[in-house]
């Protein structure tokens, strides 16, 4: 195994040469867009909705935290797969880790003492009800 060093050239995608060279050597990477959960957030009537879209995580997987109105949803995951042959040597082993964080600052009239959270196949929805916020405090002038 040798190291080269490569520089950016944004044409190299179009060079099948490099595509197959790097697809037989380099380990799969996954970019960070990709596990960053996509998430919609949803104002209904008397509610809000967090949907998060966490495909292959258990809810025991999954952290929900509130500090004040931030709503924080993360994650930690390791997976292990490996294959032995006949005589316990490896023949493939494959190891993943993967974690997200991704926070919300939640508007005045949500009520964080009230949140609902269930994982359905593959998506985490938070149910937050609105509640009436505080009247500001008018402050007399001297």
């Amino acid at each position: 195994m040798s190291i080269e060093k490569r520089r950016f050239d944004p044409y190299r995608v179009f060079n099948l040469d490099n595509f197959f060279d790097d697809f037989l050597t380099s380990p799969l990477s996954i970019s960070r867009e990709q596990i960053n959960p996509k998430v919609d957030i949803k104002e209904m009537d008397g509610h809000y909705e967090i949907i998060a879209e966490v495909p292959g995580l258990e809810k025991e997987d999954v952290n929900i935290e509130i500090n004040k109105d931030v709503l924080t949803i993360k994650s930690e995951k390791e997976t292990k797969k490996e294959e032995k042959d006949d005589e316990g040597n490896y023949i493939y082993k494959e190891r993943s880790y993967t974690a997200f964080q991704r926070q919300f600052r939640l508007p005045e009239n949500a009520n964080v003492e009230n949140i609902d959270a269930k994982m359905d196949k593959g998506l985490l929805t938070i149910k937050l009800d609105k509640i009436e916020p505080e009247p500001a405090k008018k402050i007399e002038i001297k």
